[in-house]
């Protein structure tokens, strides 16, 4: 192990290398995203991070090609929020950071109020993702948490740098684990970027999710001065990166020759980023109209109102291709409500989980089980067995998705959720 002297020799060199490369505020000039330009920079550390991004697209396009009809999929997953702030004001409230993630769920189930003006062109795109987001209840530990961390730092703005911000002994905070949550680090940023991400299967696991300026987190308190972002679109934007989507003008800056794209069908090639504009309907470039109220555009908070029907899918590809560590964990449940603490407390539980072919009900203790069912999200019975005597179940005919395995006994019947994924 490295003492103490020497991680702080190496942490310094780090962070005085990595703000060599990062952008700067231009003459007080403000961007929504520096995910783009952060992935450029990294990549002279982990120049394998491109290789891991076509593997990755491979990957969605592949689930995508696989399942052509996407029912609604009632996902919700788990977020912690690591608030680092050095000013008293940096330290935001639970009201602004339950704000947000409000604001998340109107934003990715198509209950946002600006939905009501997308122009009638679009009109037919837009997606209700069906992805739900909550604060953790049950921490790594399996203890109760609200799901928001809160940590003292001695670096002024180390939001500027996730190489900082996201590890406790360079001054930010270590994530939890984030095979199973979604790690968001607010912070005060003054690079002139608002929020960045990490792309799925990209990054280091430890360096995964997003960081975002305190002051567009949410829509009230410090959230309410910083208009024209000041809607909590910033982290709206942020994670769509973070489930797989690209902004829709491609991966440089601007798409100034119409050559580049976001690589989905549904998403019209453009040719501006709308940086700091809230344009009218139409606005056209590369020979047809522009999205630009599309919530992976630059466009200011109150102009942005949609994801589309092909964002939707490179999303559920992400979630069950590249993050299924996210879902099928209760992370959203208090440990004391439900049926499934009964089967915890019996040790039941299913394995494997998320699942591709089949699974098995293992229990160390006695317990008389009869039958499982297998359920879907509108409550259909898709599977049911009498218990065998190997103990497992072939599910490899059912499609991927969520569902809940009920578990019959002689007295009761005890629940759980089955993640299937192909």
């Amino acid at each position: 192990m490295l003492n103490a002297k020497v991680r702080t020799i190496i942490s310094c060199s780090l962070f005085c290398w990595s703000i060599s490369f990062l952008p700067i505020r231009v003459n007080g000039q403000i961007h929504r995203c520096a995910t783009e330009e952060w992935l450029q920079t990294q990549a002279l550390t982990y120049p394998e991070i491109f290789k891991k991004k076509v593997v990755a697209q491979q990957k969605i396009q592949q689930w995508i090609a696989s399942n052509p009809v996407l029912p609604r999929s009632n996902i919700t997953l788990p977020v912690v929020v690591h608030v680092l702030w050095h000013e008293a004001e940096e330290d935001i409230s639970d009201a602004q950071i339950q704000s947000q993630i409000d604001i998340l769920n109107q934003d990715f189930n198509a209950l946002n109020r600006e939905i009501g003006t997308i122009p009638n062109e679009f009109a037919t795109s837009t997606a209700d993702v069906g992805i739900k987001f909550c604060l953790a209840k049950v921490d790594e530990q399996g203890n109760p948490t609200n799901g928001i961390t809160r940590t003292f730092t001695p670096i002024r703005n180390i939001g500027n740098n996730p190489n900082l911000v996201k590890f406790s002994d360079r001054g930010g905070v270590d994530a939890w684990n984030t095979e199973k949550y979604i790690n968001i680090w607010v912070a005060k940023r003054s690079d002139g970027f608002l929020g960045i991400a990490t792309a799925p299967s990209e990054f280091p696991s430890e360096d995964d999710g997003l960081v975002i300026d305190y002051t567009v987190f949410g829509n009230i308190e410090t959230a309410e001065q910083s208009a024209p972002y000041h809607l909590g679109r910033t982290t709206t934007h942020e994670m769509g990166h973070f489930l797989g989507l690209q902004h829709l003008w491609g991966k440089r800056t601007e798409n100034s020759d119409c050559m580049d794209d976001d690589g989905i069908p549904d998403t019209p090639i453009q040719r501006t980023s709308y940086s700091r504009r809230c344009p009218t309907t139409p606005q056209f470039s590369c020979g047809s109209s522009d999205m630009y109220m599309n919530f992976m555009n630059y466009t200011d908070d109150a102009c942005m109102s949609m994801f589309t029907l092909g964002q939707k899918m490179v999303m559920l590809a992400t979630i069950f291709e590249l993050r299924t560590g996210l879902i099928g964990q209760n992370l959203c449940e208090e440990q004391n409500t439900s049926i499934q603490p009964i089967a915890i407390e019996r040790n039941i539980r299913i394995y494997p989980n998320p699942v591709y072919t089949s699974f098995q009900i293992v229990s160390e203790q006695p317990i008389d089980i009869q039958r499982i069912f297998v359920v879907n999200n509108l409550g259909q019975i898709c599977f049911t067995q009498y218990f065998p005597q190997d103990y497992h179940f072939d599910v490899s005919h059912l499609l991927a998705g969520i569902y809940v395995v009920y578990i019959q006994t002689n007295s009761t019947y005890l629940s759980s959720s089955l993640v299937i994924i192909k």
